[in-house]
């Protein structure tokens, strides 16, 4: 009889046990779950890497179209220059050491209302970038017509030049448009006060 009740209790003991064991492994195995959805949502830090062109040279071949440089804020801290062009509707934005840049982006915001002068201006302020960061691609800047086209209205595309990632993105939502050379994948869009930088 007694052997019976231990039988029990250690039955009802293990029972529990379980049911414990299972309480256990749910909450791990949710937590490991929320860690891996975090760890999939959080943004990584780009791995920047050399673009072999100067600030410089950038602002050499901008400023005399009218465009202004300031200092930005830092990027994955990493000093950052903007310049606007006289119109507002074309960003550059330069990151890294000011003798070798490891991120450059050029976006535009156009619309409707634009004349054929503006629109073939936002057009050749983009394509003298890939002239700057990629003199020895020679089909860049059908590429970048190419696949300006190819977008229409949302989306993104995306090619490696030199070991150099060039990246084209369009959003319907604000009408911008920008290319990125390098890791850095941010974007900027304008509003009624300016430009915001989104990391």
């Amino acid at each position: 009889m007694q052997l019976k009740a231990m039988n029990l209790g250690l039955s009802a003991g293990l029972q529990l046990e379980c049911k414990k064991m299972k309480r256990f492994g749910l909450v791990l195995a949710t937590v490991l779950s929320l860690n891996i959805f975090l760890s999939a949502c959080s943004e990584k830090t780009p791995d920047f890497y050399p673009l072999g062109i100067a600030l410089g040279e950038v602002k050499a071949a901008y400023e005399p179209l009218g465009y202004k440089f300031t200092d930005g804020v830092n990027i994955y801290g990493h000093p950052q220059v903007m310049g606007t062009s006289p119109s507002q509707r074309t960003l550059v934005q330069l990151v890294g050491p000011p003798d070798n840049l490891v991120s450059v982006r050029i976006t535009s915001k156009v619309s409707t209302g634009l004349s054929k002068t503006e629109l073939n201006t936002i057009r050749g302020d983009m394509e003298k970038m890939f002239t700057l960061v990629l003199p020895d691609w020679k089909g860049g800047k059908d590429w970048f017509k190419e696949k300006t086209l190819e977008i229409k209205n949302n989306g993104s595309r995306t090619t490696t030049q030199n070991g150099i990632c060039v990246k084209l993105r369009v959003v319907e939502r604000n009408f911008t448009f920008g290319v990125s050379f390098g890791a850095w994948e941010g974007t900027a869009e304008i509003t009624d006060d300016g430009w915001i930088i989104n990391e």
